[in-house]
């Protein structure tokens, strides 16, 4: 006989499997429904020549090719880095959010994340693919990253550019141009 719930727990401890449902529909099927995780970020350990993926739950998965372009997440030193495990650092955690929010709302074509450096405890470096580079608060990151935004479009309604921008102040966000 096979035992659901077993093949349900084996499922889910596959690295790239983020929802597993196993149910039995009579008189002769099994029905297997599963959620593929999708990779959010990259994530560079120093201790490894190579970067691992990352989901929005951070879950590390295998790096697979033709994802270079997802945002890279460095200034960590992951306890165990192999897939399947769970990034517990509240460092990675912020550095996620941050490339969620950025990527998932109406910034997504403002905030386009190259990286973000994590090692900081009070703050994240971010770099964007147009050259752009901020240190983001990790209080408020969301309300940050809208400032982010704004600030960008109206320096370039101005006709001019950021090279990086201070947003760990609540307002008055220094600016410096490249």
């Amino acid at each position: 006989a096979i035992r659901l719930p077993e093949v349900q727990a084996r499922l889910l401890g596959v690295p790239l499997v983020r929802t597993a449902q196993v149910s039995r529909e009579l008189p002769d099927r099994l029905r297997v429904e599963v959620t593929e995780r999708v990779p959010l970020a990259r994530i560079g350990d120093p201790r490894v020549d190579f970067a691992l993926l990352v989901d929005r739950d951070g879950r590390l998965m295998a790096s697979g090719p033709g994802l270079r372009h997802l945002p890279l997440i460095t200034g960590l030193t992951l306890d165990r880095p192999e897939p399947g495990r769970d990034l517990e650092d509240p460092r990675a955690r912020d550095a996620l959010r941050l490339i969620e929010h950025a990527g998932t709302t109406h910034l997504k074509e403002r905030l386009p994340v190259r990286s973000v450096d994590a090692q900081h405890p009070a703050y994240l470096l971010v770099e964007l693919a147009t050259g752009e580079r901020a240190r983001v608060a990790r209080s408020n990151l969301e309300l940050r990253l809208v400032h982010f935004a704004a600030t960008l479009q109206a320096e370039e309604e101005r006709g001019r550019r950021i090279g990086f921008i201070d947003l760990t102040v609540d307002s008055n966000f220094p600016v410096v141009r490249p």
